[in-house]
């Protein structure tokens, strides 16, 4: 349900199992490939904007195997006249990307398209100011850890960060809860472990995400509400830059696609706090105690 908006074709039929075998089979719509649809378009315009201003952008895709949203985005930029490269994990291993991405600047390449993993430790991208969630992936510390590729020490350009969805669709639900998580994400301060980023990250994503499907997708607060709730929190407290979200009406709703763009720091000195939320200090760990008991006083704070 998360692909299907950016690939509605090609997608071999659905297996319905039970007990481990095979009790029916769903074919999955198909849709015209030579259409640009509404997304796809949005996307091309930001990068058009963003590029005639002399910025560099990458495009994050969580889709890049059977069903290959990156190489069907790298033609349309292509074709787009703009000069996209796709940078994949079995062709470019960790020790070689930072070389292999400023071979890519000196070959004019103003649009790079990854998986968020690829970068999302280790490399500072300061030649690629606009990063862009053409997908979101569920893990919230990958999420950030990717999204402050840019915005490292000696980034002498103001930093945008998009993220892109479909309205009224899984990625929206998605989304809003990546956005939920984030807000929840910087009320704590202070420096965490991996492990403790990656607490708040996993566990019930993919379940609250396939509670929504169940219960129709909730929008007593909207995507737009959320995240600009969160960029407020930020203006009061002095942090800078900006992110936003990128909401695409869905194919036949007759809407224009927009945009709202803000902008976020990756990181802040004040703590963030949501409403309803208190930060408790953590329990000090005890001498002797096996690692996975101390995990609350390894992140610093918990809710």
């Amino acid at each position: 349900l998360q692909l299907y908006p950016d690939h509605p074709f090609g997608i071999a039929p659905l297996a319905v199992t039970r007990h481990g075998e095979v009790v029916q089979r769903i074919d999955v719509p198909e849709c015209d490939a030579e259409k640009v649809y509404p997304k796809e378009q949005a996307l091309l315009a930001m990068l058009k904007s963003e590029i005639a201003q002399g910025r560099r952008c990458i495009v994050y895709v969580e889709f890049t195997h059977a069903n290959d949203v990156s190489i069907r985005l790298a033609e349309l930029a292509e074709a787009a006249g703009l000069h996209p490269a796709i940078m994949r994990s079995s062709k470019v291993p960790p020790e070689r990307r930072e070389g292999w991405i400023a071979d890519q600047v000196r070959h004019h390449v103003n649009v790079l398209i990854a998986h968020p993993r690829m970068v999302a430790t280790g490399l500072d991208l300061l030649e690629w100011p606009t990063l862009i969630f053409y997908e979101t992936g569920n893990n919230l510390l990958e999420v950030r850890q990717a999204s402050r590729r840019s915005w490292r020490i000696g980034q002498t350009q103001p930093v945008k960060i998009a993220y892109f969805a479909y309205q009224q669709t899984v990625q929206e639900a998605a989304l809003r809860m990546m956005g939920a998580k984030l807000v929840a994400a910087m009320g704590l301060e202070g420096k965490f472990s991996d492990d403790g980023l990656n607490s708040l990250a996993d566990g019930d994503m993919t379940a609250a995400l396939a509670k929504a499907i169940l219960d129709g997708i909730d929008r007593s607060q909207s995507l737009e509400t959320l995240w600009a709730d969160m960029n407020r929190k930020r203006i009061l407290t002095g942090a800078h830059p900006t992110a936003h979200p990128v909401l695409v009406p869905t194919a036949g709703t007759g809407a224009a696609p927009t945009a709202t763009i803000v902008v976020v720091e990756d990181e802040t000195t004040a703590p963030l706090l949501p409403d309803g939320f208190v930060l408790i200090a953590p329990d000090h760990p005890k001498k002797g105690r096996r690692e996975s008991s101390t995990k609350t006083a390894q992140i610093g704070w918990r809710f």
